[in-house]
């Protein structure tokens, strides 16, 4: 039941993206919460391990994102973004589930 409703809100939140542009704050922060929580009580892996694969997904998406904003001004000559600012966002909760991710 938690991974059928865990892809759900990644179904709406992947959704919401395409159409909007913008991720939904709500149901992005619930999904975390709810994640953690689950962690916290041992019912997913060791939180300790949860957390810092939350933190290092989120630091590789930000200086991913921080070059590819780099690149899009000094080679482009556009003021804007290589990739959106919402996949660091989303790179936290990969990070807090897989953990065959690092």
């Amino acid at each position: 039941m938690f991974w059928l409703l865990v892809n759900w809100a990644f179904w709406g939140i992947i959704i919401a993206d395409f159409f909007w542009y913008e991720l939904n704050v709500y149901l992005r922060l619930f999904l975390v919460f709810w994640i953690v929580g689950r962690g916290a009580f041992g019912k997913i892996m060791p939180f300790e391990w949860m957390f810092l694969r939350g933190v290092a997904w989120t630091a590789i998406f930000g200086c991913i994102w921080r070059a590819s904003k780099r690149y899009v001004r000094t080679k482009l000559k556009v003021d804007g973004e290589g990739i959106g600012e919402g996949d660091i966002m989303i790179a936290l909760v990969i990070g807090l589930l897989f953990p065959f991710l690092v």
